[in-house]
């Protein structure tokens, strides 16, 4: 199958025919990898990135909290009249 490469604003864009998208399950908004392999252009769906784990939980965060490194509050003046304080 033919297609003609366009330009889209400073870009180039190619066209997916509807079929080769379907095949492929991807619709607008698909993330995709490009890469050339040997002068030929590669089109991938992209892989969902993992969610990477937080390299600290939060009770061993409040664990480190000690008289010396405490934060006082800071008074930013009086309250306007909507906030409710417990």
């Amino acid at each position: 199958m033919k297609n003609a490469v366009q330009k889209w604003g400073n870009s180039l864009g190619l066209r997916i025919p509807a079929a080769i998208a379907a095949e492929m399950q991807i619709k607008r908004g698909t993330p995709v990898t490009l890469r050339l392999d040997d002068g030929v252009l590669m089109v991938q769906v992209a892989r969902p990135r993992r969610r990477r784990r937080s390299r600290f939980k939060m009770s061993e965060l409040l664990a480190r909290v000690t008289p010396e490194n405490f934060q006082p509050a800071y008074d930013w003046g009086p309250d306007v009249g909507t906030e409710i304080i417990k």
